[in-house]
């Protein structure tokens, strides 16, 4: 029980803190964010995508959507499922998504991709380390997601105010690849970028 409410506290500061972001400097760091995600090898070298739509102050991932889709990318977003189930579907535009679980953006397609070891998933959070550990919505969705599919390359996305020293985990909480803020692309644990 203890666990659950530090991460309860940790969740209410972090939201707090990325809300009161002024949004000009918003702006410019989903700019910056932008960029490094692109210039990410795992990004670049991606057979699929699975993306997401930016919500609740979360760092925007619209600009990248539209840039993934206009190049042609194979791009796949998340929709709920069920209680702590998410399955990813294809998009081939920002028309196919109608309002979702909790007011999020999902596709409305039901064609799922084939992952592989190159596929690539930008996952976010509420709060990050920069040796990997991610503190979500509380869900589970994403974790739960990840554990059936090991394989698949992550990275978390955030503001750089979302990093922390340390951050309450348990044995099933997944460990990303790499975390992309504005500021830098840190690899966490050794991973090899391929």
């Amino acid at each position: 029980m203890e666990l659950l409410t530090e991460k309860q506290q940790l969740r209410r500061q972090m939201r707090a803190a990325r809300k009161a972001i002024p949004p000009q400097e918003r702006a410019r760091m989903d700019a910056a964010l932008l960029q490094n995600i692109l210039a990410h090898p795992p990004y670049a070298q991606a057979d699929v995508l699975l993306l997401y739509v930016s919500a609740g102050g979360e760092a925007d991932t619209r600009a990248l959507l539209e840039s993934a889709l206009a190049c042609g990318r194979k791009v796949a977003l998340p929709k709920c499922e069920g209680p702590g189930e998410m399955r990813f579907f294809l998009v081939n535009s920002m028309d196919e998504l109608t309002s979702g679980a909790y007011g999020i953006p999902e596709p409305t397609g039901r064609e799922m991709p084939v992952l592989t070891s190159r596929t690539f998933c930008l996952v976010p959070g509420v709060a990050f380390t920069s040796d990997g550990h991610r503190l979500g919505q509380g869900g589970g969705y994403y974790d739960r997601f990840l554990a059936q599919n090991p394989f698949i390359r992550t990275a978390g996305v955030c503001y750089a105010l979302q990093l922390t020293d340390s951050l309450p985990h348990a044995p099933h909480d997944r460990v990303m690849e790499a975390i992309i803020t504005e500021q830098t692309v840190e690899v966490c644990h050794g991973t090899q970028i391929r």
